[in-house]
């Protein structure tokens, strides 16, 4: 496994052995569970993942610098908040768009790197449904596999402007069984952050629970970004606060 890498040819061999299956979840779950293998996590820790979900479809093209700035100061602040715990902290930093990249793979939130400009393309539409269900499906399948044996809290947080428009593996349908799931699981917690009308009613359609949805106006998208360091801080002091209730702090 050591230095093990997916590359083009790889992706391709992959792809041949599972023809009809969705590669791309494939590839996702099986690279991160490479990474988890080299963390040498100790059983006898909680382990707390955190997935930051930023939309770069083409309507986010005025944010970019300001949301590129933003991306490395969450990772600034969750690296130390990490750091002052004893729970094993991962992290993950995703954009999407047609399709989900992961500029920040998941790994230890400690030695997490900053990111570069070019790294937050913008481009394409909305295809919100394909990353959260990705990303669910994910913990998942490490929650039931590599980390059954720990208790792991898993939070996601998705900012978006905008409105899905372009999943191919994921429905609505899906999305709304997911958040039943999730709901229901103390130790998982799902937030959307908006800048319009849409935004609530999408959340509605997905099911979330309202007290994880936050409108906000598309000039202070970016600067809500502040409050997941507070939120970030106290869900790792093990506190139960709601995404909403720091942002009204703010």
């Amino acid at each position: 496994m050591e230095g093990f890498v997916f590359t083009p040819r790889s992706y391709t061999f992959y792809k041949c052995i599972f023809f009809g299956v969705n590669v791309d979840k494939i590839v996702h779950t099986i690279t991160n569970v490479l990474i988890l293998e080299k963390l040498k996590i100790n059983p006898m820790k909680t382990t707390q993942i955190y997935s930051l979900l930023l939309d770069s479809s083409g309507s986010m093209h005025e944010l970019r610098e300001e949301m590129f700035l933003s991306i490395n100061n969450r990772i600034k602040s969750i690296k130390k908040n990490a750091s002052d715990t004893r729970d094993h902290v991962l992290i993950e930093i995703v954009s999407f768009n047609d399709r989900s990249h992961a500029i920040v793979p998941l790994q230890d939130a400690r030695t997490a790197p900053l990111i570069q400009l070019s790294d937050y393309e913008i481009e394409g539409s909305t295809a919100l449904y394909d990353a959260l269900g990705n990303t669910v499906q994910r913990n998942n399948t490490l929650s039931s596999g590599v980390l059954s044996d720990q208790k792991v809290r898993t939070t996601i947080i998705v900012y978006t402007d905008g409105y899905e428009n372009s999943s191919r593996h994921y429905s609505v349908r899906d999305i709304r069984r997911i958040m039943d799931r999730v709901n229901e699981d103390p130790l998982s917690d799902i937030v959307i952050v908006g800048c319009d009308e849409h935004t609530l009613h999408m959340a509605e359609e997905m099911n979330f629970n309202p007290t994880s949805v936050v409108k906000t106006s598309r000039e202070n998208l970016v600067s809500s970004m502040d409050a997941i360091d507070t939120f970030v801080e106290k869900r790792m002091m093990n506190e139960t606060i709601t995404f909403k209730e720091v942002y009204k702090e703010k």
